[in-house]
């Protein structure tokens, strides 16, 4: 979904399912769920974004965007300003796993790169996302321990990833858990290329707390945890 500029709206959706509108400043900007459940948008500073009522979803942020500081809203006044030629990534999960891989972008993507590239399989659906802001110079995982107060709990075979969220998204983030990732994960590495960004729980691992360290030349090292249930 990278490597575009988002002026209007982006759907990843085959016409007809799903009816969404961008309007201009402090307009309501009407977000539906579609039948594959994805929704990309691009909206303004001032701008308001409305789940529809009734039956849309709760969302939270994995970093803030909105003024709302509830921690599920269906509505979001965009409070985030980027400045000319800035992007800035969003993404957002729903309550009750209503709705996946959603995602807001702010400011101009060009230059952000496809985050395919290489070849490699299209990531699998995770079970648990994981935000990597650089806020005052330091990379800070949100949630840093998961699967905390929006997750059920994790168990082998499920999928945790990590996504650069905020203005001036990281390009080039790795994850490393302390442990070693081929010992937590099926995969041995877990960085922001050729669409490896997931750690697939391995088999047989013992329940635990599992610390990683997450780094980018762009920002300082930061850490967070995975801890596994039975």
């Amino acid at each position: 979904m990278k490597g575009m500029n988002y002026r209007w709206l982006f759907l990843t959706l085959p016409l007809g399912l799903a009816i969404l509108s961008l309007s201009g400043c402090e307009d309501p900007i009407n977000v539906s769920v579609a039948q594959n459940h994805k929704v990309v948008l691009n909206p303004n500073f001032g701008d308001v974004i409305v789940w529809s009522h009734g039956n849309g979803p709760q969302v939270h942020f994995l970093v803030p965007l909105c003024k709302e500081k509830d921690k599920w809203i269906t509505e979001c006044h965009v409070n985030v300003k980027v400045a000319q030629g800035q992007f800035g990534q969003f993404n957002y999960i729903c309550k009750g796993a209503a709705c996946t891989d959603p995602e807001v972008d702010v400011g101009s993507a060009i230059g952000v790169g496809n985050p395919l590239a290489g070849g490699r399989s299209k990531e699998p659906e995770p079970n648990v996302t994981v935000g990597l802001p650089c806020e005052t110079g330091t990379i800070n995982p949100s949630p840093a321990d998961v699967p905390g107060d929006l997750y059920g709990p994790i168990s082998t075979g499920q999928v945790v990833q990590w996504l650069s969220q905020g203005v001036g998204p990281l390009p080039d983030w790795t994850i490393t858990f302390d442990a070693g990732n081929a010992v937590v994960c099926n995969e041995p590495d877990i960085h922001d290329e050729d669409g490896y960004k997931h750690c697939t729980i391995k088999t047989g691992l013992p329940a635990g707390a599992y610390k990683y360290t997450a780094a980018s030349s762009k920002c300082s090292k930061g850490q967070g945890t995975v801890t596994v249930s039975q």
